[in-house]
């Protein structure tokens, strides 16, 4: 809707959408460095390096991804005039830099280009790293109908489309052991081709999901906000308790996957019932939509 109106109040902007993710990124990243503290027995010296940990979004794994997040909507107001007036211009010298942003980083985890370590961390979350999916996210929003129409049809094309990039990913990770690592040039071609066939897949379905499903939508970034940290506590909980080979192998490794599911659901329901629950990245269920999930 915000792409599609014709003025944008940059401020209005900036409100909802940092109130939505600046408390939840400060809050779990002092949740994510107290369990550190915890584990490594040094509560002060974890929150000493605060600062840092916001900076790069370091106290967790996951948690990058905030910070690339706040950079990419700064820049939204000036990328929302440039994707009006001029959008194949702008989806083209983004895609160019992202990709040779990606390519760049992809020489240096094959070993083929060196970079100082200090940079390691910058690598991960510097915006043109990750700029086109922020602009053709914007395109597709607004351009919905018009694609939407187009790819009609082409189901077994987008498929077949999709395996291709879906064998290079496979190849181009195999080859150079880059399994962990999102920042490839595979990865863009698997990540469109994926985009546009599970969205036209979709489109054979009009009716609405069960209750259930919406609910984990809507409360999906508390759920990705908390799961690390419910596995890292069955992690070192195992070890605590005397059973340090408690999620080792496949078995271990499957229930351990489905503990951490099944646990991150319970705690985004009861923290989604509190006060607090846009604090911490989730949203307070509407009262129609929390009697649906009860009624199935």
């Amino acid at each position: 809707s915000e792409l599609k109106s014709p003025v944008l109040k940059a401020g209005d902007f900036y409100r909802r959408r940092f109130d939505r993710i600046l408390w939840p990124y400060i809050i779990w990243t002092c949740v994510y460095l107290l369990i550190s503290g915890i584990i490594g027995h040094d509560i002060l010296l974890a929150f000493s390096r605060l600062p840092q940990h916001l900076l790069w979004g370091t106290a967790s794994y996951h948690l990058y991804f905030l910070v690339i997040m706040i950079q990419l909507y700064l820049l939204y107001p000036l990328l929302r005039t440039a994707i009006k007036k001029r959008p194949g211009l702008l989806i083209a010298g983004t895609f160019m830099l992202t990709l040779t942003v990606q390519y760049l980083l992809y020489l240096v985890m094959t070993s083929r280009l060196s970079l100082d370590p200090a940079y390691n961390n910058f690598n991960l979350v510097f915006f043109p790293a990750w700029l086109f999916y922020f602009v053709l996210g914007m395109w597709a929003a607004r351009e919905k109908e018009n694609w939407q129409q187009k790819l009609k049809g082409k189901t077994v094309l987008l498929t077949s489309l999709w395996i291709i990039s879906l064998t290079i990913l496979f190849l181009d990770s195999h080859y150079t052991a880059t399994y962990g690592s999102s920042i490839r040039p595979s990865v863009i071609l698997y990540t469109i081709s994926s985009y546009f066939l599970f969205y036209v897949i979709a489109l054979h379905y009009n009716h609405s999901g069960p209750g259930w499903v919406n609910w984990i939508a809507r409360q999906s970034f508390l759920i990705y906000l908390i799961h690390p940290a419910i596995m890292t506590v069955l992690i070192y909980g195992a070890t605590f308790i005397g059973w340090p080979d408690l999620w080792a192998g496949t078995r271990g490794m499957l229930a351990q996957y489905l503990l951490v599911t099944a646990l991150s659901l319970l705690s985004s329901y009861f923290i989604s019932l509190t006060p607090l629950a846009d604090k911490l990245g989730g949203t307070v269920p509407s009262r129609k939509l929390s009697n649906s999930i009860a009624s199935e």
